[in-house]
């Protein structure tokens, strides 16, 4: 799906801001949401294999459902310091490199884990195969969303979320053939589990023709190789000489010079109160997007069904058709996401999902350990309309809106609490998943109504809305006027090919700064020929 051309430019026409490169490198670098989607999604898929029982010697284990728990929790605890050992990857390298490791690990990871010989390899190699798939969910939405232009960074940050869900759909589906394939035999897990491989390999391939992002090779000081990127990805037929580029160009440089002379260290996230503030709240929209029930649906959701009456091939079919359920509304999503309030949007979901999941429980409450097929089938129904209206609300904010609050120098950090956050809240309810489901059954669920409805009113009242916005001027959101060096307003492109701007200096006072972009080679980047301090 295309984004609409939505930017307006100065004479009032609408005029759309990124071409067929802006497209396919959102659509090659979203290859690594598909590897930590298939990643993340095939332990569900696995579980619901019986060779895997009786390979692993589950069927058997006194401890069966704590191994299950460590299998998948194992995962989150990878997760975790995936995340924080990215980072500083991302800060140092750059976001290239931290999905080229992430890339590499999930490859082996892949290997060695269908390759595995005992349940304790297994839980082990469980934990690399999360710390990189983690790298992968924390740095390419990152990319995405210091890349593309600021009207359709919504739209384009959900392609992560339609791959994440791919991910999720060929694990399902792939497991669902293999456990119809009787030549495998015991082996017929493994299948599925190294074909993981497949969507590192295709990212591999990719990576090396994609740019960096143009905001990191600022704060390096590599702006000609920025400027080269932004006008490469946010033009297009109706702006040949590239206006909408450098003044979005000349802004991000004028913020980054600040930037760069700012504290970037995790004391300074807590020192100043509007980046506690930042960070509490991508905290808690994460945690809140994480507390819904999706994770324990699709992690365990062969013992729920099970749980319902269903056998093996139905459990994974039902499996599989969940994130069938799910692909249609991550596409149609793309349609309102830069057209809604993110957080409305969110709040709204999270009323939806605690509607849905309060008729499921109500469903299995009365229908579980019964020969009531209606009413087990009515309650497979209302997992199917959850993912789907899961896929629809809150599955793309998960990822970006995190990565929308934060300054450049500081993103990365922003991005370790939000992913790391939904990787902790994932491992809590994982390892409480299979013990809950036993002993308390449908009763567990009522938590995530209650958390569900608690955060949409919380999020709806005080979170602030980032659509639309540029990067460099969100920090107006949280009342920190005094770092907005420019604001795209006051940016103005003359006939002779100056940027024109009022910039904001120290103690309220502001200049007129005049650039001449004409010579890229080497005017751009000069002190401005005009400034004028008012």
């Amino acid at each position: 799906m295309s984004p609409a051309p939505s930017f307006h430019d100065e004479l009032g026409v609408k005029v759309r801001h990124w071409n067929f490169r802006t497209f396919l490198a959102v659509n090659v670098m979203c290859i690594g949401a598909a590897a930590f989607g298939y990643a993340q999604g095939i332990s569900g898929s696995t579980l619901g294999q019986p060779s895997f029982s009786l390979d692993m010697g589950l069927t058997t284990a006194s401890n069966a459902t704590q191994l299950i728990s460590a299998m998948n929790a194992l995962f989150y605890v990878g997760a975790f310091f995936g995340t924080v050992a990215n980072g500083w990857i991302a800060d140092r390298w750059g976001r290239k490199p931290s999905i080229l490791l992430g890339t590499i690990i999930v490859l082996v990871s892949a290997a060695l884990l269908a390759g595995s010989v005992n349940m304790a390899m297994f839980i082990v190699f469980r934990f690399f195969s999360g710390f990189g798939a983690y790298i992968l969910a924390m740095s390419v939405p990152l990319w995405i969303t210091e890349t593309v232009p600021p009207d359709v960074r919504g739209i384009f940050a959900m392609f992560n979320g339609f791959f994440i869900n791919i991910g999720y759909l060929l694990a399902s589906y792939i497991g669902f053939g293999f456990y119809h394939y009787t030549g495998a035999g015991l082996a017929a897990w493994r299948g599925p589990i190294a074909l993981n491989g497949a969507p590192c390999v295709a990212m591999l391939m990719g990576l090396y023709w994609m740019p960096e992002s143009p905001r990191f090779l600022l704060m390096k000081g590599k702006d000609a190789e920025a400027r080269r990127i932004v006008r490469m990805l946010h033009s297009s037929v109706a702006d040949p000489d590239h206006y909408y580029a450098e003044k979005e160009l000349f802004q991000m440089r004028k913020q980054i010079e600040l930037d760069r002379t700012l504290d970037s260290s995790w004391l300074a996230m807590y020192k100043r109160p509007s980046y506690f503030r930042r960070m509490v709240m991508a905290f808690f929209v994460v945690f809140s997007i994480a507390a819904s029930g999706a994770q324990v649906i699709a992690n365990y959701a062969s013992i729920l069904f099970s749980n319902l009456g269903f056998g093996p091939t139905k459990q994974l079919l039902f499996y599989a058709g969940l994130y069938c359920a799910s692909t249609p509304p991550n596409l149609l999503e793309c349609l309102y996401i830069d057209r809604m309030s993110r957080t409305k949007l969110v709040a709204i979901g999270l009323i939806i999902l605690a509607c849905i999941m309060s008729v499921y429980t109500a469903l299995t409450a009365q229908f579980i350990n019964t020969t009531n097929l209606a009413g087990q089938k009515a309650a497979v129904a209302m997992l199917f309309i959850f993912f789907f209206a899961y896929a629809a609300t809150v599955d793309g904010p998960t990822w970006f809106y995190t990565a929308e609050l934060f300054p450049t120098h500081l993103r990365s950090k922003g991005m370790v609490v939000g992913t790391g956050t939904y990787a902790l809240s994932s491992l809590v309810w994982v390892m409480s998943g299979p013990t809950a489901i036993k002993n308390i059954e449908w009763r567990f669920f009522l938590i995530f109504i209650i958390l569900n409805v608690l955060s949409a009113i919380i999020i709806w009242i005080w979170f602030p809305d980032t659509k639309g916005k540029s990067l460099e001027e969100i920090a107006a959101l949280f009342g920190d006027d005094d770092l907005v060096v420019v604001y795209t307003r006051d940016i103005h492109l003359d006939a002779h090919h100056h940027v024109v701007a009022d910039l904001a200096l120290d103690g309220g006072k502001s200049a007129t700064v005049i650039e001449d972009i004409t010579d890229e080679s080497e005017k751009y980047g000069r002190p401005s020929v005009e400034r004028e301090a008012k």
